[in-house]
């Protein structure tokens, strides 16, 4: 009987992946299949034969950005006053330091401000109001977007600014490129003043494959003040619309010397469309002197190099945890690697919490995360659904004394594929307010037990798993 409830369920499956597979939403891409070795890089990250151009018309976009990131590895210098260590910045930092600064530049910072917003509307306002005291340049990098409400106000401050004397660079990515936006949408940019570059558009010179993405979020303000995090610009981000229930999405605003990290991040993809990597009057730039509170080691991961330097840290952290480790994910597809990591931590005692989607953006991801449920539960490992909607958050937070707040989706778009960025946050005041995000609303998420995994769910995961590439 069990076999036959299995089959008919296999077959309903299957005559829905096709409409599955035609889903779109504004939301960010879903997860395809990729090596989880952390020391192969992406096949598929490889430009060549993507695009309509011929090999020497080709913009070598990947060489552009690796011949940036090669030039610029010492502009930043690491703070003498302190050594890295696990006395001073953490376990983590210490083992993962070198390993890092081989895929580009990024110090330590001593944390001179940090803030946490839990919900995209929050980090929004605070976003308008520190672009309103830009007087020299503001730099924006986003994977998604949309128009409406949430880019009016955006671009309307923009525009102001730019009128003002102030360089305003908008670079995203090409997905957007004539779908979600016209295609005219750089010109219109261009003719109210703001600078704009497409990070490989679907069509014409420099496309890559479908697959390598930006999916980082970057803001900087006068090299002063950074944004980064979960949010993209449209409207759902700030629950100005509801596709998919509340959106619970997050970022953080860095001020002080980290800042220097994102704008580095910024244009080193910017400068690969220039003709000269520029950096004068951008690097360097300093908040005022405010108090330290903790360190901050802001990274990039680069889907062109062979390191994985997003997986290593959550890696890391799994692995050193001594009390709990809390995340929160929209896709819950975690490679045989990473998966093993938390059933280790949960096995060995660590409170292991996963916060992911109660409604999902897409229903054939929905039952790959699904089909991950079993086996963590089985080793100790609590998940819970969002009953409101939808988790966008991307934040590992640990033992009350270290975080990662960014752009990666614990999946292997993000992991092997993407352009990603986040921040690695070691003992900071702002820990208690990440933690606070996981824990101060229990009422709206539902713990899953194994009896809640239905058949449907899990079988439908299963059998995708082995078609997951063409999807």
């Amino acid at each position: 009987m069990k076999a036959k409830r299995a089959f008919l369920i296999c077959l309903c499956i299957s005559a829905m992946l096709c409409s599955c597979a035609r889903e779109s939403s504004s939301a960010e891409s879903s997860p395809a299949e990729a090596p989880s070795s952390i020391s192969e890089p992406a096949s598929s990250s490889d430009p060549s034969g993507s695009g309509a151009d011929s090999d020497e018309e080709r913009f070598d976009i990947k060489q552009a950005v690796d011949d940036n990131i090669l030039s610029s590895m010492g502009l930043l210098l690491q703070d003498d006053s302190f050594s890295i260590n696990e006395q001073t910045v953490g376990e983590d930092i210490a083992s993962l330091y070198d390993f890092t600064n081989k895929t580009g530049c990024y110090p330590v910072y001593k944390n001179m401000g940090l803030s946490y917003y839990p919900f995209g509307e929050q980090a929004f306002e605070e976003m308008l109001s520190e672009l309103e005291k830009a007087k020299d340049f503001i730099f924006l990098e986003y994977f998604i977007i949309n128009e409406g409400e949430m880019w009016d106000r955006l671009f309307d401050v923009l525009k102001r600014k730019a009128a003002e004397g102030v360089e305003v660079r908008l670079l995203y990515d090409g997905l957007m490129d004539g779908t979600s936006l016209p295609e005219d949408f750089p010109k219109m940019l261009e003719d109210n003043g703001i600078k704009c570059h497409v990070f490989s558009s679907l069509k014409g010179s420099g496309s890559l494959n479908y697959n390598t993405r930006d999916h980082r979020k970057i803001l900087v303000i006068d090299g002063t003040t950074a944004f980064t995090g979960g949010i993209n610009i449209a409207d759902e981000y700030i629950n100005l619309t509801h596709p998919y229930g509340v959106w619970k999405d997050n970022a953080i605003k860095i001020t002080g010397d980290a800042v220097n990290s994102f704008t580095l991040m910024f244009l080193q993809i910017w400068c690969a469309y220039e003709d000269s990597f520029e950096y004068d009057g951008y690097i360097g730039k300093v908040s005022e002197d405010l108090p330290p509170d903790g360190y901050i080691m802001p990274f990039s991961d680069d889907p062109f190099d062979k390191y994985s330097v997003a997986k290593s840290f959550y890696m890391s952290i799994l692995e050193t945890a001594k009390e709990y480790v809390y995340i929160f994910t929209p896709y819950l597809l975690p490679d045989t690697e990473l998966e093993t990591a938390i059933k280790n931590a949960a096995e060995r005692g660590v409170d292991v919490r996963i916060y992911v989607p109660g409604i999902p953006d897409k229903q054939y991801v929905n039952m790959l995360t699904k089909s991950h449920y079993r086996p963590l539960i089985g080793s100790g490992v609590r998940i819970f659904e969002y009953n409101k909607g939808f988790v966008h958050s991307k934040v590992f937070v640990s033992d009350d004394i270290k975080a990662i707040v960014g752009t990666i989706n614990l999946d292997n778009r993000s992991l092997v594929y993407h352009f990603e960025c986040g921040a690695y946050i070691y003992a900071s005041s702002v820990i208690e307010d990440i933690k606070n995000d996981f824990t101060s609303h229990s009422e709206d998420f539902t713990e899953i037990t194994a009896d809640d995994i239905d058949a449907f769910s899990e079988a439908g995961g299963y059998l995708l798993k082995s078609i997951e590439g063409f999807l």
